[in-house]
């Protein structure tokens, strides 16, 4: 049988419901057997890519309004299915980077047939892949060392969803990796400004590079804000250091120290275009620099109406997700900090940012980790898999389809064996369709 979980977050007024506490029934969790992990994470190391029907739990929660009391998990049983349904597969191409030490390099997947063909070439080493905003490019840092000269080759290379070099540019000094594109196909880089550091200061600055990689024109993104912190650990999440751009290069995300204070900071979301502070993020957030490194990231709808991020009401001790508006609004998304955790990895949005996928911690005795996937307009949360976290920071977020009705996320053991996980959100449907590897890419074919 599969097993299909349920929160349930209700209000129990005093004078109807007085007594029933004790009739809920208690939450216990199997752990997988020795065996059971063993299947899923094998030891030996490959690179093969392999159509598994897998079909995992599926937990359900349910949010209220405000008023509610303690959330309550609730077990509900459904049959496992035997095989993949139909219509899971879809018509794109996913990439796939190598996550052992016997590297076989990157690979591109078509989804159709299961068929993969080598993205990366014979002793070429790529990292920091992102995909375009209309999903048919993708660019990386390519490394080729050369062991008889002991020469190191690096470039920028931009490819389409068959393979194809599109463009391969010399890489300049002063990049620290792709980060991400514009939506006028540009893209940015952590850019390291010598005279941002020039003089004596207690901390490195960066700035960060705007790239047209047809033209080679260059536009640099100086972090001259109001309050910016400069004494401090500047946040750090996957390449991004210190702010956040939108893809639209209207608004960016910063931390800004709180007026009045010397040690506590908040996050400010500031209009490019006006050179003005639309809010400040003091009723959700605020830490002092010291732990400023270790700041919860914000993330970009995909339509850059809206940005999500862990925050709390400063009378509260539990993290939720909130999301921001351009006009400075507020929301939280979630309830969930009396019985679970929020994890700080990167979560991220459905292309038509009506969902979000992210990671959950069960506050239990067995400490279960769960991708979950909030509708961010009812605040209902459909927890799937468990799964592991990977070995860095830098692990990949969940990738979502172009259609919005499924996404992959790469699933780790504790020895740091990986396989990744296509998850159908129609079909609630999970499978594995690779081991030893993580998925960094979601494209489609091009007519």
């Amino acid at each position: 049988m599969k097993k299909q979980y349920k929160i349930i977050l209700f209000l129990i007024f005093a004078l109807n419901i007085i007594g029933c506490q004790n009739n809920i029934p208690q939450v216990t969790a199997t752990p997988l057997s020795t065996s059971a992990v063993t299947a899923m994470h094998p030891t030996s190391p490959t690179a093969i890519i392999t159509p598994m029907p897998t079909i995992f739990p599926t937990l359900t929660v349910a949010m209220t309004p405000s008023l509610f009391l303690e959330p309550q998990l609730i077990y509900q049983c459904a049959d496992v299915l035997q095989s993949v349904p139909d219509g899971v597969v879809s018509n794109d191409v996913v990439i796939l980077d190598s996550a052992s030490d016997t590297t076989t390099g990157t690979l591109l997947m078509d989804m159709a047939t299961q068929r993969t063909h080598q993205l990366s070439l014979p002793g070429e080493s790529l990292r920091n892949f992102v995909v375009s905003v209309d999903k048919k490019s993708v660019a990386f840092e390519s490394k080729i060392v050369d062991l008889k000269t002991n020469t190191t080759q690096k470039q920028l290379v931009i490819a389409s969803a068959d393979g194809q070099r599109r463009a391969i540019i010399p890489w300049r000094n002063e990049w620290h990796g792709p980060l991400g594109w514009t939506a006028d196909n540009r893209l940015f880089f952590l850019y390291d400004d010598k005279a941002l550091n020039s003089g004596d200061k207690h901390v490195t600055l960066f700035a960060y590079a705007v790239l047209n990689p047809v033209t080679g024109e260059q536009e640099i993104l100086l972090p001259d804000f109001p309050g910016y912190i400069q004494n401090a650990n500047i946040p750090f999440w996957r390449g991004w250091f210190g702010a956040r751009y939108d893809s639209s290069l209207t608004h960016v995300i910063y931390p800004k120290m709180i007026t009045g204070s010397e040690e506590f900071f908040t996050f400010a979301l500031w209009d490019l275009s006006n050179q003005k502070i639309v809010s400040s993020l003091e009723s959700i957030y605020r830490d002092s620099v010291y732990f400023s490194i270790a700041s919860p990231m914000p993330v970009w709808s995909p339509d850059n109406s809206q940005f999500a991020f862990i925050g709390h009401d400063l009378s509260q001790p539990g993290f939720e997700l909130y999301r921001v508006s351009l006009d400075g609004k507020t929301e939280q998304l979630t309830n969930l900090s009396s019985i679970a955790l929020l994890r700080g990895m990167p979560f991220s949005w459905s292309p038509d940012g009506q969902k979000i996928v992210l990671l959950v911690d069960e506050l239990s005795a067995t400490g279960t980790r769960n991708i979950a996937v909030l509708d961010v307009e009812t605040k209902d949360i459909d927890f799937y898999i468990p799964v592991g976290v990977g070995p860095s920071d830098e692990s990949y977020p969940p990738i979502w389809s172009p259609d919005g009705r499924q996404f992959l996320v790469t699933d780790w053991s504790d020895d740091w064996q990986s396989r990744v996980i296509l998850v159908d959100i129609p079909q609630c449907v999970a499978v594995q369709i690779a081991k030893n590897a993580e998925a960094v890419g979601w494209m489609v074919k091009e007519p």
